[in-house]
Formats: C-alpha cells, structure tokens, sequence
C-alpha cells in the first residue's frame, strides 16, 4: 500500500468516525456560502471583465475612454418616424427629457448634432444648394404664411387657397402644387380610414427627396451605472420609457423607439441567462437522478452525492466570488464544469464503495477501504484537472483565467469533500449494507480487438485533420446575444448603414489642427466612408452663404414667425375651410387643360375636401392632429436656419466639443467604412487601411479582432502551461515518461476528434463554448489515469469492469447538466452545450476503447503492483 492510500484512508477513516460532527461542518459552510452569495452575487457581462487590461489593444482603448469618458457604456436611442419632421420632433423632446435627468446620465447629445444642426446645418451644403434651397423655401411662402399663423387644418387649408392665386394665368403653378396636392389626398384617404396620417412636410417644404435615413434619429447617451445591482443600466431604460411615455400622444402613437449600446446589450444578456436557468436547473437535477439511479440503484446513495456536490458547489461559488468580488459571463461557467468532475469524483468513490460492500466488509471498513482504493486516483485525478484550470491564470483571458482560479480550487474542493463529507453522509445514510454489484461494462482489450481499435483511431485522427481547416473561430461577442433582443436586432439594423453603423473606429491625435489633417488623408482612403474630427463642424465659405441665408430671412421671417397665431378653430370653421378650398381647387382644375395630370390631382382633392367636410368630426380631427405633429417638427428646424451664425471652433457647443476635444488638448478622430459595414471582409480591408495611416487606432472592430487574437494567444500558452504541469505530475506520480504519455495520448485523440466533429457540424468556436476544452482535458485525464492506474497496478478483471463501469456512468451524468446547456435559450451558453456533449462522447470513446487497446501493447514493469 502506497504512503497516499495509507494518508487517504486515515482521511476517511477520521471523518466516519465522527460523521455528525463532519456533515455539520459541511453543512454550516454551505449555508454560510448561500448567505455571502445571495448578499454579494453580481456577474458582469461586457467584454470589460473578459480581456486583462494590461494588453497593448485594451490599453489603447482606455486611453480613449479617460480622455473622451463618454465613450465607454453607452446606451443608443433609436427613433423611426413615418415622416422626417416627426422623427426630429421626437428626437428633440426626447433629448431634452433625457438631459434634465443629470442624476442618471452623464451626458445626452444627438450624433448628428441636434439643435447646432438645425441652425448651422446649411452652412454645410454648397453656395449653390443653399440658393436653391432658399429660393424653395421662398416659392413655398404662400403655403406656409398660413398655416404658419394659423397652425390647424384650417390654417392648411388657406395656405392651399392661397398657393392657387394667379393659378389660372399660369398653369405651371398647379404643377409645382401637384406634391402638396397628392399629399394631402392620401391623408385624408388616412384619417377616413382610421390610420396614422402621414405628409412628408420637408419635402414638400425644402425639395428633399425622403431616405431611409431621414426617418431616422439617434440618441447617444452615456450613463451613470452602478454594477453593485443586476441590471446596471435598468435606471437609464426607464428614465428613458418614461420620456417616451410623456410624447404627444399622436407622435408617440406614430413613432418605433428602440434602445441598444453596450449596457442594454449586457442588461438583455443577463436576462436571457435568468430566463434559461430555472429550466435548466431543474431539468439537469431530474436527468442526473436518474442516470444515477442507474449506475448506483441506491437512493441513499444518491442524496449522499447530490448533498457533496451541492455543498461543493456552493462553497467554490462563495471562494471564487470572496476572490473576485464578482463573476463574469465566462466564469461563472464554473458551476457545469464543477458539476460534471465532482459528480465524477463521488461515482467513482460509490460504485467502488458497492463492489467493496458485496464482499460482506463491515460498514467502516467498506469505507475506509473504498478510500485506499480509488482515494488515490480521484487525488490525481483531482490535482491534474485543477493544473489544467490553473494554467489559465497567468494568460490575458482574464474570463477563463478567472474560470480557472476557481474551478481550479473547485477541483480540490470535490476531491476533499468527496472522502470526507461522502463517507460520513454513507454511513449515516446506512449506505454500506451487502448487495450485488451492477453490471460490468466490456472494454476494448482483448487481443484480437487491439490491432482494428489502433488503426481505427488512427484513420480517425488523419481524417480529422483533414477537415480542420473547416473549422470557424468565431470571438465576436455579439454572435453570443440573443439575435431576436431588441438590444442586438437594433444593434445590427444600425450596423447596415454607413450613416450608423457601430463599426467605426477612433484615432487620438495631440490637438485639433493634427487631428484635422490626419482625418483629412483618412478620408482619401478608398476604403473610408468618412473620417470626422472637431473641425469638420466648420463648414467652409462661410460668408457667401450667411449673405444669401440673411436676404431669405428678409423675406421669409414675418412668414414663419407671424406676430399672432389665431386661436384654435371650431369644427364649424374648418368645415368652411375645407369647401372654400374644395371649390377654388376645382375653378383652377376646370381651366387647366383635361388632360393635364395636376387638374386631375387637384379635382380629386376637392372631391375628397368636400366628403370630409359632410363627414364626421373625428376624421377632421384626425387630420389635424397628424399634419400638425408633421408641421412642427418640419417648420421649427427652418425658422432655426434662417438664424445660422458663423461658426468657429471657438463657438461650437459644449456638447459637440466634448466629444472631439479632450480636456488636456487631445482630440478624436471618428472613422467610418465605406461599403457593407456589416461584411467581415469590408470591416477587415478598413481596419488594415486605417492602420496604415493611424496604427493605434481603436473601436468596436478592433475590439472584436483583438479580442480574437488575445484569447487564442491565452489558449495556446495555457495548453502549454497544462500540458507541461500535467506532464511532470503524471510522471513523478506514476514514475513513468511511458505511463505518462499513455494517459495523454488519448485526450489529444479526443481533443483532434472534437475539433473535427464541430467543423463538420458548423459549429464555430466562440468566446464561450472554447472553455469546453479544459473541461475535456480534465475529464479526460481523470478518465485515462483510473485506467492507467488500474493497468498498472495490475487490478483484477472485475475491478476493472467496475471502474469502466463508473466511468461510463460518470459520463452520463455529466451529460445530462450538457444536454440541458445546448438546450438553453442563450447561443453562447447552447454552443457552450454542444461542444461539452462532443467532447465528451469522444473522451468517452477514447477511454473505454482506444486506451485499453493502447494499454494492451505496452509493456508493464514489474513491481507496480504495489506502488
């Protein structure tokens, strides 16, 4: 008997000895664990707490972060409108609730720039455009003087009286009204029909043609979190449904408002986490009872394992959380990986306590000798897992390095409690009475089978190199979200537009002159869409078009800001509008040509006056509401245009030079892609581009890239770091480079075949589900030294069959907690699933079969028998 076996046994042998003593300990530390973890639980899902700072490309970002703080968590505001005016008024209302509430955000600003946009927002356009565009704005004067003073349908209907006058000695002026005129025939078809009416008032009033863009505005916000609660931005969302809710009931009734950014992102992810851990939950706890039904046929039995790998549970969640203050989305991936070896470690310890049981021992020496048995392989078993966990700990992953931390410990946490409190809950239990052993399960050794096993594995293993290269690694956060979140499906709606998308990137230069002329050779970039600094905000040939704007305001102010407004109209004095314009549009229509398609237009509007005239109120009334919402938000962004002022540096808004110029001088730089911002060969070709130019460029695609590269770096020196721990373990434990590389070979077998399985299937490997593969190298080593351990020791053919035995159903186990993972709601958490059930099929495979084949040509030395 080893000096191991000896120390094991006295272990158990002291904890049955004073078994309530043991699992009152054990109980009094869990529940002191539940109580800190229900007190100081918090998870943190944004890349933040996956990636160590310390690297080059982190670094970088948070000198962008200290210098523009804004640029951290954020939370986007999406607002469609059916009618640009619309979509602006709200963006306004909205902006100006969200910014009186200093006590949730730090800052609230629109990115196209909000009110010095409509102010200075001509000044942008060419001295040609801006005289075309005044001159528009002047042929529309009679339409507007009226409805400008008289802000109701009423007031429409006179400035349509008016834009007839002289119409019949000059026919073109019908044409030039056909737009009006169509418009207003369709809202009222509208507000008859009971919909949403709709009248594209900047059109009609400035020429625009009407994109998808202009139906768009964007909120950017920044808000204060605070990560002590379970939904850090939870503040912000309502403030900001609040707002929305104090919309005029006609615009919020027409409007789609939607919220994304990284905090609402990270808010819906913990969301999809919690609606996926009840049924998870309960479904792995009614699957594993039953397969260790199965494997144990003693219910007894089974609450003594179930209360060990609770309580285990329960105390690494408290060590880890007491280590790191908090989880992330990575290692709180600890609970399946501690389920799945822990409930390894207590089968092996109850199927071997069954087979000792069946040869008539007394209960305390069943145990004790169960402990001397199988005590020494689940101890190595144990402190190679948790090598393979700590190998992580020095990497930059700093998710799985904290995975590792505790799972690591976790792994010596099982191992201890499984020949401590196990033991004592067996003999409390009354575990420990005579019964037949269950049955065996055959391996893969007899000579015949060896040979085709070997050259199986080793076609398997050529052929799964071949496919390798059909493997996608995939580390974009985002492909773990919910898709169907309003959060992610607004994310990547933005992402489709040049205009919007996330996938910009962002320079820091040492002042606003050096960052003007760098965006200006980032902008000659044929892969660039557009590269912003703060003197993009001074518009060029400023004094020709102030000339032109003020001679408009000459003839257009007392047009648009008349000294009175009339008082609202009664139902009766609209109705007199509406037939005064109906019988002027059909005089004009009867003397224009028949043929001629605005007479047809403008007899077909008076018909439709005249109907809405003898109608109901509640269509007049409809109508009004709805041109008026228009109206508003279309006249009040050209009464602030005819007011623009030449603009300097040193006249811009605080809120728009906060965002490019830092407080120490340094400025920002914004770039974006030109093409499909949302094609992964568009965004490469643009990221390489731009860092030809501006090599510490930083941003949402860089983060994504890097991150790609950072935790591919970790993986490959953590396998390293294990691999080498391991090594050394195995072979100062087994005393054997042979031994050693026997267990090994076969989790490499396993490792190739996984990898191959997930390319055939299109499985990518992600951020989240590449932690399956320590787990796999832990149960794969724990697997593959029982078996080793057995074969060296020379233990009998039914001690064997045994082992496999609990082997196998250690797996089936395990599997249940996998197959409820894959069936999660939550992708990362799915894949995550279907990569550990792989895995873990393969390991199996490779331990029952390859090793014995493998074992059964190595040559054994003589003298293991006993140690």
């Amino acid at each position: 008997m080893t000096p191991g076996a000896r120390l094991i046994g006295r272990l158990v042998a002291f904890s049955i000895a004073r078994p309530k003593l043991v699992v009152g300990l054990a109980v009094a530390l869990a529940v002191a664990s539940v109580v800190f973890l229900a007190l100081h639980f918090t998870i943190r899902t944004d890349l933040d707490g996956l990636i160590s700072p310390k690297v080059a490309w982190r670094q970088q970002e948070a000198k962008v972060e200290r210098a523009f703080p804004t640029m951290g968590d954020d939370i986007t505001v999406v607002i469609d409108a059916p009618t640009p005016g619309m979509a602006d008024g709200a963006a306004d209302s909205l902006t100006a609730a969200l910014q009186a509430r200093s006590d949730i955000f730090h800052s609230v600003w629109r990115p196209d720039g909000g009110a010095f946009a409509e102010k200075e927002g001509l000044l942008f356009l060419t001295l040609p455009e801006v005289k075309d565009h005044m001159a528009r704005l002047i042929e529309a004067q009679p339409l507007l003087g009226p409805i400008a003073a008289d802000p109701s349908l009423r007031g429409v209907m006179g400035g349509i009286t008016a834009s007839l006058t002289g119409a019949e000695d000059d026919p073109g002026r019908l044409t030039r009204l056909s737009a009006p005129i169509r418009g207003l025939s369709d809202a009222v078809d509208q507000a008859q029909a009971g919909k949403p009416v709709l009248f594209y008032w900047r059109r009609l009033l400035q020429g625009d043609a009407v994109s998808p863009d202009d139906l768009r505005d964007v909120i950017r916000i920044s808000p204060k979190l605070d990560y002590s609660g379970v939904e850090p931005g939870a503040p912000g969302r309502a403030a900001i449904q609040r707002a929305v809710a104090g919309l005029d009931p006609a615009m919020r009734a027409a409007i789609k408002v939607r919220v994304t950014g990284s905090v609402p992102m990270a808010d819906d992810e913990l969301m999809t986490l919690g609606e996926a851990t009840g049924p998870v939950a309960l479904l792995t706890t009614l699957c594993m009872i039953g397969v260790l039904w199965i494997a144990v046929r003693s219910a007894r039995l089974i609450v003594g394992i179930a209360a060990t790998v609770v309580a285990g549970l329960l105390v690494t969640g408290a060590v880890g959380l007491a280590i790191f203050g908090r989880f992330n989305l990575i290692s709180v991936a600890f609970m399946p990986l501690f389920v799945g070896l822990g409930v390894d470690f207590a089968i092996q310890f109850g199927v071997r306590l069954r087979a000792v049981v069946a040869e008539g021992r007394e209960p305390a020496d069943a145990l004790v000798a169960t402990g001397r048995s199988v005590g020494a392989s689940i101890g190595l078993a144990a402190v190679a897992t948790a090598l393979a966990f700590f190998a992580f700990m020095p990497t930059s992953y700093r998710g799985v390095s904290e995975l590792g931390v505790i799972a690591g410990l976790g792994m010596l946490i099982a191992f201890l409690l499984t020949l401590t409190l196990l033991p004592a809950l067996c003999l409390l239990l009354g575990e420990c009475s005579a019964q037949a052993e269950g049955t065996s399960v055959r391996q893969a050794r007899r000579t015949g089978a060896v040979r085709p096993v070997l050259v199986g594995a080793l076609v398997l293993a050529v052929a799964s190199a071949a496919v390798l290269p059909m493997l996608k690694i995939d580390f974009d956060p985002l492909a773990l979200r919910n898709q169907k979140s309003e959060s992610v499906a607004t994310f990547n709606d933005l992402g489709k537009s040049e205009d919007t998308t996330p996938n910009t990137l962002d320079v820091l230069a040492p002042s606003v002159p050096a960052a003007a002329a760098l965006a200006g050779r980032l902008a000659t970039l044929p892969e660039v869409a557009r590269a912003v600094s703060l003197s993009t905000f001074v518009p060029p040939d400023q004094p020709d078009k102030l000339v032109v704007i003020a001679d408009a305001k000459l003839l257009l102010d007392t047009t648009l800001n008349p000294f009175e407004t009339a008082p609202a109209p009664s139902d009766g004095e609209i109705v007199a509008g509406l037939r005064t314009a109906a019988a002027r549009l059909n005089e004009v229509a009867a003397k224009a040509p028949q043929a001629d398609a605005a007479s047809a237009d403008a007899a077909a509007l008076a018909v439709r006056l005249s109907h809405l005239a003898d109608g109901p109120a509640s269509y007049r009334s409809t109508l009004q509401a709805g041109l008026m919402v228009g109206f508003e938000g279309a006249i009040n962004p050209i009464r602030k245009s005819l007011e623009a002022e030449a603009v300097t540096l040193d006249t811009l808004p605080p809120e728009i030079t906060s965002q490019w110029r830092a407080r120490d001088g340094q400025a920002r730089i914004e770039i974006g892609p030109k093409g499909d911002p949302s094609n992964p060969a568009v965004i490469d070709r643009f990221i390489k581009a731009v860092r030809v130019l501006a090599p510490h460029a930083t941003g949402t695609p860089v983060t994504v890239r890097e991150a790609g590269n950072t935790i591919l770096t970790a993986f490959l020196e953590a396998a390293g770091l294990s691999l080498a721990a391991i090594s050394i373990l195995l072979m100062l434990v087994l005393r054997s480079g042979r031994t050693a590389t026997l267990t090994l070979t076969p989790v490499f077998l396993s490792l190739l075949l996984t990898l191959a399985t997930c390319a055939l299937i299109r499985q990518s490997i992600n951020l989240e589900n590449i932690i399956a593969f320590p787990l796999l190298l832990g149960i794969g080593v724990s697997f593959n030294i029982y078996l080793v351990i057995a074969w060296r020791d020379q233990a009998p053919e039914r001690a064997r069959a045994n082992l496999a035995r609990a082997i196998l159903f250690s797996t089936l186990t395990t599997a249940t907690a996998f197959v409820s993972l894959a069936l999660s709601a939550h992708r990362g958490t799915s894949s995550l699933g279907v990569v550990l059930l792989v895995s873990l099929g393969w390991t199996l495979l490779t331990a029952l079969v390859f090793q014995p084949a493998l074992l059964a040509i190595a040559p054994r030395k003589q003298g293991w028998a006993g140690g």
